[in-house]
């Protein structure tokens, strides 16, 4: 397996080709892009990221099924770990995840439509952020799986953020939320509840903005 170093690549060459009101996702660990399907090596540890989305909705609330249907983008990034929305959304303020309407509305087409395998059932709905891969910590003999899929609506535990999209040119940091939760020995969160609650505190924070 081909191992990539973290430190070799910037940030700045890849958003300096970039000049379109586009507004674009990048992962990233400890600040450096990284691709999907990659092993990446720091340290002595090693990390693959094989997915990462996540939905983003207008944090300004509407009041018709079309203009609530057009402020959900849902973030899927591509093999080289980048995704792309065509309009700018700098300044705008987004929930990350979607509120307790979209939930209690079900299943609809576009974004919120199952086969993009981020709705659970019509009683736990859908699944606000997802990320999967593997690390390899260097005090293990072998790879060790990953797997969160964030969501729950039901207070005291619903998973939504909120986010302020300050740049049209943005990375998720990977290790933001992992790293927490690696140092917990908690490789998976799988449904609503008081985990995926706690874990999904960390998501503003891992989504940052280049000027």
């Amino acid at each position: 397996m081909a191992f990539r170093s973290v430190t070799v690549c910037c940030l700045c060459a890849f958003w300096g080709v970039l000049k379109s009101q586009s507004t674009i996702f990048q992962t990233a660990w400890h600040q450096k892009p990284i691709a999907l399907h990659t092993a990446y090596g720091w340290n002595d540890d090693s990390l693959i990221v094989t997915k990462l989305q996540f939905y983003l909705q207008n944090h300004t609330p509407v009041d018709s099924v079309k203009n609530f249907s057009n402020t959900i983008y849902l973030i899927v990034m591509d093999a080289m770990g980048r995704s792309q929305i065509n309009d700018g959304l700098k300044g705008l303020t987004f929930n990350l995840g979607i509120d307790s309407l979209a939930h209690y509305r079900g299943t609809e087409s576009g974004p919120l439509d199952p086969i993009h395998g981020m709705y659970w059932t019509w009683q736990s709905g859908y699944i606000h952020f997802k990320l999967e891969g593997s690390v390899k910590q260097k005090h293990q003999s072998s790879w060790q799986e990953f797997e969160y899929h964030l969501g729950g609506y039901r207070k005291p535990y619903t998973a939504l953020q909120t986010w302020n999209c300050k740049s049209l040119n943005n990375y998720f940091d990977v290790s933001i939320f992992l790293e927490p939760l690696l140092r917990n020995n908690r490789f998976k969160i799988m449904s609503p509840g008081f985990e995926a609650h706690a874990a999904s505190q960390n998501l503003p924070d891992a989504i940052q903005g280049l000027p």
